[in-house]
């Protein structure tokens, strides 16, 4: 086995060629290699959690009339592209429970911002996925995972449910500092009339 220690200035993604000296430094046996084509490929990336919370939700969210409820989190993607795997989420809250019992279905989407002006009316939908609402009023995060959905820059994630009268749904943090524009909901009175292609059709 050989390890190669490569220089830094190398630019991934370059072709490069190469010889190696192989044996005895200057001794008689030492010899060059062939010519050797050599490509620098972009390290992996480790997946990471982008959060909007402290992971503690203190109330439930939702408005008083049934329907379709959908809320949303806006994101500041890393350079260039990101792949996005799954969305996390948390229902209802300890301190004012939630109707909205377990096994409720519900919906994952992921939106594109094209213009990352953080307003979602404009966003294009780029990945969803059917879930089922578990550890209603428990705190606990959970984690849904959706078809790998790639975005530039700006991109919003959500989770829809259809609720019946002053059913809450969304778990709130009231602890984590206000930021304008990050937190935003969309609904539709009628079941089943959610329309995520078009966010301002609701």
């Amino acid at each position: 086995e050989t390890t190669l220690v490569l220089p830094e200035w190398l630019t991934p993604g370059e072709e490069y060629y190469m010889q190696a000296l192989v044996g005895p430094s200057g001794g008689p046996q030492a010899r060059l290699t062939n010519l050797m084509k050599l490509r620098v490929e972009n390290p992996a990336v480790p997946p990471q959690t982008m959060s909007h919370d402290d992971g503690s939700g203190e109330w439930g969210y939702g408005r008083s009339i049934g329907g379709d409820f959908c809320w949303m989190h806006r994101f500041d993607g890393l350079p260039g592209e990101t792949t996005i795997t799954h969305v996390i989420t948390a229902f209802g809250s300890v301190s004012s429970p939630s109707t909205l019992p377990d096994g409720t279905e519900c919906t994952l989407f992921v939106w594109d911002d094209p213009d990352d002006d953080g307003d979602p009316s404009d966003c294009v939908l780029v990945s969803s996925a059917g879930g089922i609402v578990a550890e209603n009023n428990s705190n606990l995060l959970t984690v849904f995972s959706v078809p790998p959905a790639e975005v530039h820059g700006v991109f919003f994630v959500g989770c829809m449910i259809t609720k019946g009268d002053d059913q809450t749904a969304a778990s709130y943090d009231i602890h984590t500092s206000y930021r304008a524009g990050h937190s935003w909901y969309c609904s539709d009175d009628t079941p089943g009339g959610f329309d995520p292609q078009d966010l301002m059709n609701n």
